[in-house]
């Protein structure tokens, strides 16, 4: 295997780290001065990569010893493969979805075949921002008829799940892109929750009687929503 990484205008010494780093296997570095979005830099890597199997991780995830080995062992089959994430900075760490779905496709621990990611044109370069990015390219996926894996193969996310309302700035950029997509593909509106008519009840829930209510049972929850609201209202 290979490993393709994006600085993508990080100014925490990365690239002075990776000048002295050796390894039994090869490392390319991509280095964006300025930050150009997840997509753009992602997609930067996939370009760079000579391998027919992709797999996608984040600089906050530490991968198992057998991580690869068990996304490579699956993609013998060909399909979008979707492994768990352990939050560490949760006392109920564990996500993994039994289910699985287009919609649960993520960065942090998922593989797929190249070819059905350049068929579809990858992430979408339109999003800059933080947030569904990675759900778009699993519902485009999924259209091109593509299989969904749940996989038992696990990465430990350093910090919390980004849905804990711990970051407002991820939370309003996701609601922002949410938009964003449900004007490229409005059949995504109601599944990504910017539907008029769920908005209309967001906005009746999160600043009225119930939002008072919904703050003191789950704060996490009701400040993670509201600045997806105020997100997807700003984006016209």
């Amino acid at each position: 295997f290979e490993w393709i990484l994006c600085i993508n205008g990080s100014t925490d010494k990365t690239r002075e780290i990776f000048q002295t780093v050796q390894a039994p296997f090869t490392i390319k570095v991509i280095d964006f001065k300025t930050n150009q979005g997840i997509s753009r830099g992602r997609n930067a890597c996939v370009k760079e990569a000579r391998g027919s199997i992709l797999y996608f991780s984040d600089d906050d995830c530490i991968l198992e010893k057998d991580t690869l080995e068990k996304h490579l062992a699956i993609q013998q089959e060909s399909r979008v493969a979707i492994g768990g994430i352990c939050f560490e900075a949760e006392t109920i760490s564990l996500w993994q979805p039994k289910n699985v779905n287009y919609w649960n496709l993520n960065g942090a621990n998922s593989s797929l075949p190249r070819k059905a990611f350049e068929q579809v044109g990858g992430f979408d370069e339109r999003l800059t921002g933080y947030g569904g990015e990675d759900l778009l390219l699993g519902y485009l996926l999924k259209k091109q008829g593509l299989i969904f894996t749940s996989l038992e193969s696990y990465v430990t996310h350093m910090g919390p799940n980004p849905m804990q309302g711990q970051d407002l700035s991820k939370a309003k950029s996701a609601g922002k892109n949410a938009k964003k997509i449900a004007s490229f593909y409005p059949e995504l509106a109601f599944q990504l929750g910017v539907h008029g008519f769920l908005m209309a009840l967001k906005k009746l829930s999160l600043y009225g009687p119930i939002g008072y209510l919904w703050k003191h049972l789950n704060r996490a929850s009701f400040r993670y929503e509201r600045a997806y609201l105020e997100g997807a209202l700003e984006e016209k």
